[in-house]
């Protein structure tokens, strides 16, 4: 893992901490620094990016009860943190390139770092090709539950409410939804 996550304020003393693991982020035009999770998210949230991949996952999440605007995207990225697993270069891949086995690798060393400084509730990760690389890490860590998905940009947005429903049901999140949207 590559990447500085996003962690909202009040994260830390939220009992759901939900680490969400992301695959892998493709600097393209940006540089490798706006790429960051650290960086990406806020941007996002105040709309200096468009980033599908983001909006479709919290109007998954939150559409059945919070509808699929700005405001429960913004519920939904204020509440989790997010970090990919494998950061690749400014401009020099296609989005289409896929981690190397040296870089999935790479991830596994700063993963375990960023697990035992956030001590996450449980982990969405996002990917099953990452799974195989970042899973083994998390239960070392004593980290459950953890729920794989398919990546969101091939998954069906039921499979995503489905899978993060899981997630939140195992870690027995039953004090409300994670969007507070009014």
């Amino acid at each position: 893992m590559n990447d500085r996550p996003w962690v909202p304020l009040g994260w830390r003393a939220n009992p759901r901490r939900v680490l969400v693991l992301g695959e892998s982020a493709y600097a393209g035009a940006y540089t490798p620094e706006q790429s960051l999770a650290v960086n990406w998210v806020p941007a996002y949230l105040r709309g200096d990016v468009r980033d599908g991949t983001y909006s479709k996952v919290a109007n998954a999440v939150c559409g059945p009860t919070h509808g699929r605007g700005l405001p429960a995207r913004r519920a939904f990225w204020n509440e989790v943190a997010f970090g990919n697993f494998v950061i690749l270069g400014a401009g020099t891949r296609p989005n289409s390139d896929r981690p190397t086995k040296a870089e999935w690798q790479a991830g596994m060393g700063v993963l375990k770092v960023i697990l035992a400084d956030l001590q996450p509730a449980g982990v969405w990760v996002w990917g099953k090709e990452q799974a195989e690389y970042s899973v083994p890490v998390i239960k070392d860590a004593g980290i459950k539950p953890v729920v794989v998905v398919s990546h969101p940009t091939r998954g069906y947005s039921h499979t995503i409410t489905e899978s993060w429903a899981k997630l939140i049901a195992d870690v027995t999140l039953a004090i409300g939804p994670v969007c507070s949207v009014a």
